[in-house]
């Protein structure tokens, strides 16, 4: 399970759409060695924005099609450096993103941040949807400590990485 902003790609404004998005160095790589090795990984993402009424949901998705447009451009520049042919690799095998906002939300739909980390819900939602079971094990890897504390909850093992807010 790897968060998104900070982890994946730099951190963004919170208005930013899809142009803005710039990679993480080297995350398309890890994610195909990764997956390469029989890994799947699952990006889950907490984008309060859209429940702060700063993004309409349909803004996130681009945002992830970018994120994973990017990721097969700077895999598929890889392979040129590399024996394997991992540029099809290096796509997210799930997205789960929640957009509760809670008393900040624009609208009481807006209000429910069950799904936001420092919850597991996110992280169990990936695994039932890769038919992981409840039983998984796995890592968290993020940039806060909220993504550790929902690893945590998940029964993850976590790993804090210092990009993003993990540089402080």
């Amino acid at each position: 399970f790897l968060d998104r902003d900070g982890v994946v790609n730099v951190q963004a404004a919170y208005n930013t759409g899809p142009n803005a998005m710039q990679l993480v160095r080297g995350a398309a790589s890890a994610i195909a060695r990764l997956q390469e090795r029989g890994v799947k990984v699952v990006i889950v993402s907490s984008q309060a924005c859209v429940g702060k009424g700063y993004l309409l949901t349909s803004h996130v998705h681009a945002v992830m099609d970018r994120m994973c447009a990017m990721l097969r451009e700077e895999a598929k520049a890889d392979r040129t450096r590399s024996t394997g042919d991992l540029y099809h690799l290096a796509q997210p095998d799930c997205i789960i993103f929640s957009v509760g906002a809670g008393d900040k939300a624009v609208h009481p739909s807006y209000q429910d941040v069950s799904g936001a980390k420092p919850s597991p819900a996110g992280l169990l939602k990936g695994a039932e949807c890769l038919g992981l079971g409840k039983r998984f094990r796995g890592y968290m890897v993020g940039d806060r400590v909220t993504d550790l504390e929902a690893g945590h909850a998940a029964g993850c093992k976590t790993v804090l990485v210092r990009t993003g807010v993990g540089q402080q």
